[in-house]
Parts: C-alpha cells; structure tokens; sequence
C-alpha cells in the first residue's frame, strides 16, 4: 500500500529518460517488488537498498522524496524527514500526506493507482531545478513550523487547555 507498484510502473514509462534513476528505500515485500521491476525491464535504472538502519545518506542523494500510498497513511515520518533534507516531494493524498505534501507549495500531489500521473510529475521535478529548490526549501520550513517536538507539545497544550474545567 506504499504505492511501489505505481512507482516502478511510472519508472517502466519513462525508462528511455536519460539520467533518470529510482530508488525504493527500504526492505518491505522488496522481492514482489523486484519481480515486478525485472517484468518491466527495470535492471540498472531502479535500485533496491533493502532495509537501512541510517537511511538519512541515502534520501540526502535524491533528488525528489515520493511516497505513492494507495491506504492507511498518517503523518509519515520518512516524508517528514526527506521534506527537513529540503527534497521536494512527490505524494497522494492519503491520509496525513497532504499535511506535509501540500500540491504546489511542498511538492506535488498525485491520484493513488496513476503512474502516468506519477510520471508526468517526475518529468516535471526533473526539468525544473528552481521548482525543485523552491518546493524543498518550503518542505522543510513546513516541518519547521508544523511538525517539531516544541510545536507538537504546544498544540497538545493548547488541547488540554481547552478541556480542562477551571475549579
């Protein structure tokens, strides 16, 4: 439900694309996913990590974040932390993704299940290095004013605040 199938199904579209390469990081159902990426003739332009105990070194080197879920998504930490790396992002919006992944201001948002969609997104990250930069620097002063330990703690207060009956 992490939407890797339409990540290596918009990869098979664009897979003439020079200097386009994919990576899935992280180990879950990776063997499903490379037998889906040798039928679509994927060898040499995705990479599969596997499980990383320090996956920081390996979202530092992309260029753009995508988390393509298609169910059951909150806040996601791995986007939370690609989107503090200043990477630009790439998400549906399930669940809290749109929280983090907000269309035009942070990234681009995409329907669950479009790999054309996801495709024609890429095509335009890739041919916009300004978009990109601008996407994600804006991602990380959004986990800045949304999402650090101090802000979380001051909403959880002002939460408490609001049901606590004077005495």
């Amino acid at each position: 439900w992490k939407g890797i199938d339409d990540l290596l199904k918009a990869a098979h579209l664009l897979r003439g694309t020079p200097q386009l390469k994919w990576a899935v990081i992280g180990g879950g159902h990776a063997e499903r996913h490379q037998k889906l990426a040798a039928e679509l003739h994927l060898d040499g332009i995705v990479h599969f990590t596997g499980h990383l105990d320090d996956p920081f070194p390996a979202m530092a080197a992309l260029d753009l974040f995508a988390l393509l879920s298609t169910a059951h998504e909150g806040v996601s930490q791995a986007m939370l932390q690609a989107a503090y790396l200043e990477k630009p992002l790439l998400s549906t919006r399930i669940g809290g993704l749109s929280e983090v992944c907000v269309d035009q201001e942070t990234g681009l948002n995409v329907a669950p299940f479009a790999p054309e969609e996801v495709a024609k997104a890429v095509l335009t990250l890739k041919g916009d290095l300004s978009l990109r930069k601008r996407l994600g620097q804006r991602a990380k002063e959004r986990v800045i004013e949304r999402f650090t330990l101090l802000h979380t703690l001051d909403q959880m207060e002002m939460v408490y605040r609001s049901i606590t009956i004077p005495i």
